[in-house]
């Protein structure tokens, strides 16, 4: 069979303002068909290469919001092992394997939404965490085709990934890059001790927290020791 009333809109917008639906439903349709069809419905024009001559069979049971048939397009193009490359004003799908190493460059930790369609590079400055400690996590949930490195000399992040594949991960990345410890953040406070000696405190602080603490040379227990013994014979001399 070949393709079966694959985009069929929906009535005109309810007083509601709901956006139009698709009706998709390819059933042994060809492969390229599918693709150009999808491209047509977003206002893409693409070029199709290397794309293999196959057919395929995609449904959905409910009609699709026009916004999100562009996640319809990247499923189908993932699931083929293809990958669409926005080159000005014409889109190239080819396979995953071919790609380019970059897509169009983008800055910052947001993306529209619905986020852009096809592959996408996205450079993101953080500010509390380092920008190794943001590689390692997305490494832990992107998908085995994205580029992820440290940008040199900037505590930033270059990834590269589908646009609904980047959307994912700055909403990663935003949860993670922020202040920790209130809004004072973490900070080192001195307190001169009046008589108590600020090694013994410290030993002591240690077995209550589970902290570890450098022991310190003998010179220093020596002038801790005349300091605090000073400190009282001032007192009892006042």
């Amino acid at each position: 069979m070949g393709l079966l009333g694959a985009l069929l809109t929906a009535p005109a917008r309810t007083a509601a303002q709901q956006p139009p639906t698709i009706r998709i439903n390819y059933v042994s349709a060809d492969l390229g068909d599918v693709i150009r069809s999808l491209a047509a419905v977003l206002n893409v024009n693409v070029v199709l290469t290397d794309v293999p001559s196959r057919r395929i069979t995609f449904q959905t049971p409910q009609p699709v919001p026009a916004p999100q048939v562009g996640a319809v397009l990247e499923a189908i193009l993932e699931s083929q092992g293809l990958v669409l490359v926005q080159t000005g004003p014409v889109a190239q799908v080819m396979p995953e394997e071919k790609r380019p190493s970059t897509g169009p460059v983008r800055v910052g930790k947001d993306l529209p939404s619905p986020p852009p369609l096809g592959l996408v590079t996205q450079i993101v400055p953080l500010e509390f965490i380092r920008a190794e400690e943001g590689v390692g996590l997305l490494k832990q949930v992107a998908s085995k085709n994205a580029r992820l490195e440290v940008v040199p000399r900037s505590n930033s992040v270059l990834i590269t990934d589908r646009g609904v594949n980047i959307a994912r991960y700055l909403d990663l990345l935003r949860q993670l890059d922020v202040k920790t410890g209130g809004e004072a953040g973490l900070r080192t406070y001195v307190y001169p001790l009046k008589h108590a000696s600020a090694v013994e405190l410290a030993a002591t602080l240690a077995q209550v927290f589970g902290g570890a603490v450098a022991a310190p040379a003998a010179r220093q227990r020596v002038q801790a020791l005349e300091g605090r013994s000073l400190s009282s014979e001032l007192t009892g001399f006042r």
